[in-house]
């Protein structure tokens, strides 16, 4: 099949998506031990890592999601006793998100991922050396596509 025609690119595109959302379901089921689920376990990775910056706009924005999706989650994770949503003291109406300490546990929990081993490890070095790379080359065409920088994907794009 030639590797430039719409309906090769469809087909690439459609199976990138089922093995995201494949993996995703297998992940979130690995996950539903601790209660948790992949997209909490992504917000407790970047709220410990953005620390005193973590607000609901930077979560989103390094999760790829709208603002309200992430507020939402983290209404939902405040009611779970995984964070707090704390009224910035620095900046007036801003919201900032701590882990507690039952949201640490979680995270440590979380970071045991078995399942993804079990599946990544099918591939040779070659492999998941190409993989890397040519997803890596798709990641940065989309994300200048969203007019985002490939190099810090969560602040426009400086060459535009």
């Amino acid at each position: 099949m030639p590797h430039n025609n719409d309906l090769e690119y469809f087909y690439l595109w459609t199976l990138v998506r089922n093995i995201s959302h494949l993996i995703g379901k297998i992940r979130d089921r690995e996950l539903s031990q601790y209660g948790l689920t992949v997209m909490q376990s992504a917000a407790l990775f970047i709220v410990n890592a953005y620390g005193e910056m973590a607000t609901p706009a930077n979560i989103a924005r390094a999760l790829f999601r709208e603002t309200t999706t992430i507020s939402n989650l983290l209404i939902r994770m405040e009611q779970q006793g995984l964070v707090k949503r704390l009224e910035n003291s620095r900046r007036r109406g801003q919201i900032r998100v701590v882990l507690t300490s039952a949201g640490k546990r979680a995270l440590n929990d979380s970071r045991q991922r078995e399942s993804i081993k079990r599946i990544m490890s099918q591939l040779n070095d070659d492999q998941i050396g190409r993989l890397r790379a040519d997803l890596g080359e798709l990641r940065k065409v989309a994300l200048q596509e969203l007019g985002l920088s490939p190099v810090n994907p969560h602040l426009p794009d400086s060459d535009q």
